[in-house]
């Protein structure tokens, strides 16, 4: 392909072809056809996520919410416990 050809298209002037879309791919071949033919995905298939790391990754993040939830409620309980101690103090009084 020659360069202005590959301008016009750079530019928006003239549409991709298949060609093209093609001599990329081959030229290029980490380069995502999804990405290049449709703008979606990572651009690089090693940019790509893992299905199996992105379910790691989501259940890491549910644990760390989990143990924030139970730190707090703790936190909670440890105060109400304080009150009801104060309050049996003032009973017994």
């Amino acid at each position: 392909m020659n360069q202005p050809t590959l301008d016009r298209m750079l530019k928006g002037i003239n549409a991709l072809n298949l060609n093209c879309v093609s001599s990329i791919l081959q030229s290029f071949p980490d380069v995502s056809a999804e990405w290049l033919m449709r703008g979606e995905g990572p651009m690089l298939h090693s940019l790509a996520v893992n299905p199996d790391v992105e379910k790691l990754n989501t259940l890491v993040d549910t644990i760390t919410t989990l143990q924030e939830t139970i730190k707090a409620k703790s936190e909670t309980i440890a105060m109400l416990k304080d009150r009801i101690t104060q309050l049996e103090n003032k009973l017994n009084k």
